[in-house]
């Protein structure tokens, strides 16, 4: 049990190194405080003032407080479930798939970047690891839908290799630069719905 728990802790710590990656599945409005976002740090960290930026809808804002198991904290880290009060935030910018990620930054003086958390996926590349109770084949034309990071979105295969498939979403897919997780691909009007887990790998055009 305590090394099953230690394991647990150096995964959090090393995830909290990597860059901010916090999908969103609650917000309201509270009476006094204002606009909350409520989900789990998936990666890195965030801290009181902190800039974000709200994804896919590319809306500013920052960190106005924020609360872990109703404690009022400085920071809030990988693993922690977080309630978010956002400043300078619109409503209409939070979604059923809202990822708050730090912006990127353009350092003109030191000739520095770094980039956002997440690459924006128009067209992917989806190498695909098939469930073993799935019979069916993909082929160009089919539906899929990828889930990650409580993204849910509709694709279109366009080309079929195998299990090697080009695919074009519906609405951008967000894929962590750093450390990726699988990528599930379903398809809804199959049996079993599950095709399997993929990595998926942006196509630039």
């Amino acid at each position: 049990m305590y090394a099953l728990m230690y394991d647990i802790q150096s995964l959090l710590e090393a995830k909290e190194k990597t860059p901010l990656v916090l999908p969103v599945d609650q917000y309201f409005n509270v009476k006094g405080i204002g606009l909350v976002a409520i989900g789990y740090v998936q990666s890195g960290r965030v801290n009181i003032h902190d800039d974000v930026l709200l994804l896919p809808a590319n809306g500013l804002g920052s960190a106005k407080s924020l609360q872990v198991m109703d404690d009022d904290v400085e920071v809030a880290t990988a693993g922690d479930r977080v309630g978010l009060a956002l400043r300078n935030t619109k409503e209409e910018h939070l979604t059923g798939s809202t990822i708050i990620v730090h912006p990127p930054v353009e350092d003109k003086r030191t000739n520095s970047s770094i980039p956002m958390a997440l690459d924006k996926h128009i067209r992917s590349l989806v190498q695909l690891e098939t469930s073993p109770f799935q019979k069916r084949i993909l082929a160009p034309g089919d539906v899929i839908h990828a889930s990650v990071d409580l993204q849910f979105i509709v694709g279109r295969v366009v080309e079929a290799n195998d299990l090697q498939l080009t695919v074009d979403w519906e609405h951008p897919l967000f894929i962590r630069r750093e450390s990726p997780p699988p990528v599930i691909i379903a398809q809804l009007d199959s049996i079993p719905r599950i095709m399997g887990s993929a990595v998926v790998t942006r196509v630039d055009e």
